[in-house]
């Protein structure tokens, strides 16, 4: 009954932290708040599964299904509660396509299953370890790419990288190795089994989007367009329409984004200068999950 109660002050904390952010930095966008909460829960929790995983034990590789101990469950709630908040968050801004909200239901499911039956602790902190030690770099690039200047730079590149290598690491190879020793052990039940299938298949369905931008971004675009270099347009001021040129403005303060027809490229920034319009462009990548 305590765990129960976690969960709920959890979901408040979770939704009072996301609320501040709001008071505090009132002219950022809601999802720039909810990203940062995203971002803490991901270093809180990394940090209490580290510790459950690699300190207190059991090895969840070779020790599936094992009673819980009070870290896990702590962990287990903590994560409930907001995977409650950001799955509320993302139905009320319907930011999210159906594969990132079964996700989170498949994350609540398991996080509840663990607390209900007591046991499953091990694995379900693994899984989380290995789930959310990528979140940091998943939301840095989405903040990178707010940035017109540090969109193109090597910074953004370099983080891309990590963030691909990373991903490939923890949730294919390493995933692999600890579903297939959770499949085969007869310990786990039917419905633990079932459950782990589904969000190692999830695993395998955002890889391959990753993958997918990855390629098409830096193999089968143009260097100018994956690099996101400047396009410096030279022309008279008066050629440009005014409304356009306003929108370039805003988009130098970070208030709105603005696509073309397209929906392939946005115009991150627009000033004159000597008569000249110069415009930048960058292409446009990914939703809220970063893909």
């Amino acid at each position: 009954m305590l765990m129960y109660l976690i969960v709920f002050v959890a979901l408040i904390l979770w939704s009072c932290f996301y609320l501040a952010l709001n008071l505090w930095f009132p002219k950022l966008k809601c999802e720039w708040h909810c990203r940062v909460v995203t971002c803490v829960h991901a270093i809180i929790i990394v940090a209490l599964s580290a510790w459950s995983v690699f300190i207190l034990g059991p090895w969840p590789f070779y020790e599936p299904a094992m009673p819980n101990n009070q870290l896990q469950e702590f962990t287990c709630a903590i994560s409930l509660g907001y995977f409650l908040f950001d799955f509320i968050w993302c139905i009320y801004f319907r930011t999210e396509g159906p594969v990132m909200l079964f996700h989170h239901v498949l994350s609540m499911v398991g996080n509840m299953y663990v607390l209900y039956y007591g046991s499953n602790g091990g694995e379900m902190l693994a899984t989380l370890f290995g789930t959310e030690i990528t979140n940091p770099l998943l939301q840095l690039r989405w903040f990178i790419r707010q940035n017109a200047n540090l969109s193109s730079s090597f910074l953004a590149t370099a983080v891309d990288v990590a963030f691909l290598v990373m991903f490939t690491i923890m949730r294919i190879i390493i995933a692999t190795v600890l579903f297939y020793n959770y499949q085969t052990h007869p310990r786990p039940d039917t419905f633990a089994k079932v459950g782990s299938v589904s969000i190692y298949l999830i695993g395998w369905v955002f890889w391959i989007a990753v993958v997918r931008y990855a390629w098409r971004k830096y193999v089968l675009q143009s260097p100018r367009k994956f690099k996101r270099d400047t396009v410096k347009a030279d022309l008279p001021a008066s050629a440009i329409p005014p409304e356009l040129v306003q929108k370039g403005a805003d988009l130098a303060r970070g208030d709105s984004t603005s696509l073309d027809d397209t929906g392939d490229s946005v115009v991150r920034s627009t000033e004159t200068q000597n008569g000249l319009v110069h415009r930048s462009v960058a292409g446009t990548d990914g939703d809220r999950t970063g893909i």
